[in-house]
């Protein structure tokens, strides 16, 4: 059976030796590595448009990171369509950052903000699971 952790529990736990975070073999396709790289040891990518904000009830703004490409380029693709964005979109990209640099990114700079969005196949597990 697997367990749910937060992810910055996990994070936490990494960094004291405790526990591991693995990256799945898509997260690790879609940030170039060959198929059937040994996800273990691996950094892990997420995958977020830089250019788009999510905003928050307090007013302020986080950019979303994914840890899958596809459901990153979905969101950037939503946020433009919904945007009414029309023309030169070229701007707008996922990129990929390590988890490693993302917490690292918002522990040194203030005004950088990430959200972590769990993959939806992880959401799902979690609501079969919880049921």
């Amino acid at each position: 059976t697997l367990l749910p952790f937060p992810l910055g529990e996990v994070f936490q736990m990494g960094a004291k030796q405790m526990g591991v975070i693995i990256p799945s073999a898509e997260a690790l396709e879609g940030a170039g590595a060959p198929e059937g790289l040994n996800p273990i040891g691996q950094q892990v990518p997420l995958f977020g448009c830089m250019e788009i904000q999510a905003d928050k009830a307090d007013g302020t703004s986080m950019t979303p990171l994914f840890f899958t490409k596809g459901e990153a380029e979905e969101a950037m693709n939503m946020a433009l369509e919904g945007a009414g964005a029309s023309g030169d979109d070229s701007k707008f990209q996922v990129s990929i950052m390590p988890l490693v640099k993302a917490v690292q990114q918002m522990s040194t700079n203030e005004n950088q903000s990430f959200i972590f969005e769990a993959p939806k196949s992880s959401l799902e597990y979690l609501r079969n699971f919880m049921k």
